[in-house]
């Protein structure tokens, strides 16, 4: 009786598929692909700054990159990484949960520490809601997505170009502070997702020392806080000038 590859304990396929199921090799997963995230916000926070340079500027740059062959395989790519990183993340989580039913969070550590867990532990607030900041994240790259990616259109004509006002729809997006506070919150969200990830990640892939245990924390907030401040500014500029440098 013929059997598949992954009734074969022996196979390569089989020995594939139970190291990616398995806790190390999820967060061998959940590690690549969250640093490849995250050289992909350093990317879009460098696009997204063109706007300080003006209409013509940003519009020329999102033109550019709309109508690039190459950008719906790199959205399918990055949707696919942003897929697994999620889904190997909460299958990790709740391995964890499973093995650790008795939570080991202290009240009495402060919020922001290099442990609440206690001695060399990295446990603090942003590890503790690792999956719920997460979940938020997703929920706001949806909305972000569906607002600036297939939203509005105006159509405008620069050097015999047909192309979207960008600027424009960013423009009176950010006019409302309602939404200002929203996108603000939502990218200190994501904020303390990257303080603890980061450091998480390069753990995972080894990069793990007891000497380099508090450059890893500071460089993983300091990357946090450059992401952040880099995101906020945009729509707090947009509300106050009005585009108006």
């Amino acid at each position: 009786m013929a059997t598949s590859t992954l009734d074969n304990p022996h196979s390569d396929t089989t020995r594939r598929h139970t190291f990616l199921t398995s806790s190390i090799g999820a967060k061998l997963v959940v590690a690549i692909t969250g640093l490849l995230l995250l050289l992909y916000l350093f990317i879009h926070l460098a696009g997204n700054l063109l706007i300080l340079l003006g209409p013509t500027t940003f519009n020329a740059y999102s033109d550019l990159l709309i109508k690039n062959p190459l950008i719906v395989p790199v959205e399918i790519g990055l949707a696919i990484i942003f897929l697994l990183h999620i889904s190997r993340a909460l299958a990790n989580w709740r391995t964890n949960a499973q093995a650790r039913p008795t939570s080991y969070y202290q009240a009495s550590r402060r919020m922001f520490g290099y442990g609440w867990a206690g001695g060399s532990s990295r446990k603090s607030a942003s590890s503790t809601w690792m999956v719920g900041s997460g979940l938020f994240t997703l929920f706001f790259v949806i909305v972000h997505v569906r607002q600036f990616r297939f939203g509005a259109e105006y159509a405008i004509v620069v050097a015999g170009r047909q192309m979207n006002d960008l600027y424009r729809i960013e423009m009176e997006v950010f006019s409302n502070p309602l939404v200002v506070l929203a996108y603000v919150f939502a990218i200190i969200v994501v904020a303390t997702h990257l303080w603890h990830g980061i450091s998480s990640a390069l753990q995972s892939l080894g990069v793990d020392h007891p000497r380099l245990t508090v450059i890893i924390l500071r460089g993983g907030r300091i990357i946090s806080y450059v992401i952040a401040i880099g995101f906020i500014f945009v729509p707090i500029w947009a509300l106050v000038t009005g585009g108006r440098s």
